[in-house]
């Protein structure tokens, strides 16, 4: 994530004595890096066709992490009206639109998913 300031003030400031507003999100905060090579990202998910007797975090899990690491998992609560798809936060290095129709196997059984990128706009 990328933070700009007004003033070099102001980024000091926080830096220095902003730990307590960022601390709880995030592990550090450094000072940009010109020479830096950032090639992950944070990309939010959506998995499409999971049969509902397999909708579980493992399941979801397991699919997304063809793409990256998992960072914010689908809970999957059975309470909830929603039983049509799974949002899965990943960290990904994957260069290009995540947008793929792939084939899982459950109890030996094929189905057809589909797996993509939520773009959204803030």
């Amino acid at each position: 994530m990328l933070l700009e300031f007004e003033n070099t003030s102001e980024k000091v400031a926080f830096m220095n004595n902003g730990k307590e507003i960022w601390q709880p999100w995030f592990k550090e905060v450094n000072n940009w890096d010109v020479e830096g090579n950032f090639t992950e990202r944070i990309a939010s998910i959506i998995i499409q066709g999971v049969p509902q007797h397999a909708l579980c975090e493992e399941a979801f899990n397991i699919i997304a992490r063809s793409w990256g690491s998992v960072v914010i998992p689908e809970e999957c609560n059975t309470d909830s009206p929603n039983l049509a798809f799974g949002r899965v936060g990943i960290l990904t290095s994957h260069p290009g639109i995540i947008s793929s129709s792939i084939k899982i196997l459950v109890d030996r059984k094929s189905y057809q998913i589909n797996v993509m990128r939520i773009y959204l706009n803030l």
